[in-house]
C-alpha cells in the first residue's frame, strides 16, 4: 500500500558514452556507444539521465507494467504517511508560562514534479529558483540536476529526465509548530485595589515555524492534504495579543 514505482538514477550521460565524432556543437545528436542503455524511443544526449537497466536488455522500460513483468521499475519508496505524531505542553516560572503544541510525520517519501522540482520544467516558458541553478552544462557534469532544453525540439528529452525515479524523490517528514503562546500574569496583589481578580496579557503565534525537507516554496503536508505535489497555499502565519481580565 502506498507504493512508489520508479526507476533507478544511475548517472548522466557522458561524452564518453558516444561514438567518437558523432556529436555535433551542442553536444546532441550523437550516436550512443554499445552497451550503453537508453529509454525505448529516447536519443539521448549528454547531461541526460541514465537510469540502471535491471534486466540488463539495453532499454529502459516498464516492461507489461504487470507486477510479473515491471521491466527495470522497482519499488523506491511509499507515500503513507508514517509516525504521525502530535503532542503539547507548557513550562512556567514564576508569572510567565508559555504553552506549545506540535504535529507532524515522521517518515513519507513524496514524487512531486512541478516547477520547484525540477529546474525550466515547461522548456521555453519556465524559469530557475535559485535551488535549480546547479544543473547540467559541459563545464559543470558534476551537477544536481540533469541537463535542461529552452527548445521544444527536445521536449521528449526533457520529460525522460522527469519521470519517477529516485534522485529526485522527496522525504516528506515534516515538523509542524501549529501554536506557541506565551503569557504573563499580573501579580494579585497588584490587581487587588482595582478589584481584579485575575488579568494575564498574552502573545499568541499560529503556525509559526515548520520543519521538513522540500525546497522554500514546497510544504510536505500540502501533498497529505491533497493539495497537490507539495503545492498550495499555505497555512496562515497569524499573531495574536489579547489582555484577560476577569473580576
Amino acid at each position: 500500500m502506498g507504493e512508489i514505482w520508479g526507476y533507478t538514477t544511475d548517472r548522466f550521460y557522458n561524452t564518453n558514452d558516444f561514438a567518437s565524432g558523432t556529436l555535433n556543437a551542442s553536444y546532441r545528436n550523437g550516436t550512443l556507444n554499445p552497451g550503453i542503455a537508453k529509454q525505448n524511443g529516447q536519443a539521448p544526449s549528454p547531461g541526460d539521465i541514465v537510469y540502471v537497466d535491471y534486466d540488463k536488455n539495453g532499454i529502459i522500460t516498464s516492461g507489461a507494467g504487470t507486477m510479473a513483468d515491471h521491466g527495470d521499475l522497482q519499488i523506491i519508496g511509499n507515500n503513507t504517511l508514517r509516525y504521525q505524531y502530535g503532542f503539547n505542553g507548557s513550562v512556567a516560572y514564576k508569572f510567565i508560562d508559555l504553552s506549545f503544541v506540535i504535529a507532524g510525520v515522521g517518515k513519507q517519501d513524496q514524487w512531486n514534479n512541478n516547477t520547484f522540482s525540477f529546474p525550466n520544467q515547461w522548456l521555453i516558458y519556465g524559469g530557475l529558483y535559485s535551488h535549480q541553478v546547479n544543473y547540467w552544462t559541459p563545464t559543470n557534469t558534476g551537477s544536481f540536476y540533469g541537463r535542461i532544453y529552452t527548445d521544444n525540439v527536445n521536449t521528449p528529452n526533457q520529460g525522460y529526465n522527469q519521470i519517477t525515479q529516485t534522485k529526485f524523490l522527496q522525504n516528506g517528514a515534516y515538523a509542524r509548530v501549529k501554536n506557541i503562546t506565551v503569557r504573563y500574569t499580573f501579580p494579585a496583589d497588584l490587581l487587588k485595589k482595582a478589584a481584579i481578580n485575575k488579568m494575564q496579557f498574552y502573545v499568541s503565534f499560529e503556525n509559526p515555524f515548520m520543519f521538513h525537507h522540500m525546497p522554500d516554496g514546497m510544504y510536505p503536508d500540502m501533498s497529505t492534504m491533497g493539495s497537490g505535489a507539495g503545492l498550495g497555499y499555505p497555512f496562515m502565519r497569524k499573531t495574536s495579543v489579547g489582555l484577560s481580565i476577569s473580576f
